[in-house]
């Protein structure tokens, strides 16, 4: 009876020592488990994911509703004519989106006229930013953040006539009439021939 009762002691203890064992390694486990890295932002409903500059550009505020875009270069300018001024971003924009981009509300009280434009999904080239100095001269340093861009789901029938690639400002425009001129041929004892010569130029900048 004696030797029973040690026997039951022994056996528990032995289970209370492997309980503890395996719960040591548990433990252990998962506090030299490696860091799980945040997951990328979700992919809008209906867009095919693609990385782009949307995945670094960041709001002001947790509200905000587009991306402040900012200058790449020192720029001044002299005269009141529309400039285009590089920023430090490039496209596309990923995520399958396109962008509205205008102006902040603090750059008109410096004198400084941010023109809208469009960023298509399909843009790889560098995001300029159309400027006017209303009161010029206007000097831009670099880094300075005058233009935002506003992301959102194109729903217009996709084309496969033309690639945007990084032609932008007019790259997609009808050829312009840069030049034109009345031409007439004349050939002795036969009738003249009149016709018009004209120079045909594409919108690219």
């Amino acid at each position: 009876m004696v030797e029973a009762c040690n026997r039951a002691l022994v056996y528990e203890e032995t289970d209370k020592a492997e309980i503890h064992a395996k719960a040591h390694a548990s433990a252990l486990a998962v506090a030299l488990r490696p860091l799980v890295r945040p997951s990328k932002p979700p992919r809008p409903s209906g867009v095919c994911f693609a990385s782009g500059c949307l995945e670094y550009l960041k709001g002001a505020t947790r509200g905000s509703a587009g991306v402040d875009l900012a200058t790449a270069a020192d720029v001044t300018l002299d005269n009141d004519k529309v400039q285009i001024v590089s920023s430090v971003v490039n496209g596309p924009l990923g995520y399958g989106l396109s962008a509205l981009l205008i102006g902040r509300s603090s750059m008109s009280k410096q004198g400084l006229f941010v023109l809208p434009g469009l960023i298509d999904a399909g843009y790889t080239g560098n995001i300029g930013i159309m400027v006017r100095a209303l009161f010029p001269p206007v000097n831009i340093a670099a880094g300075t953040r005058i233009a935002q861009l506003i992301p959102f789901q194109g729903s217009v029938p996709k084309t496969r006539l033309t690639e945007r690639g990084s032609h932008g400002f007019g790259s997609t425009d009808s050829p312009q009439v840069a030049f034109a001129m009345t031409v007439t041929q004349r050939n002795p004892g036969q009738n003249s021939t009149t016709g018009t010569l004209f120079l045909f130029r594409h919108a690219h900048y």
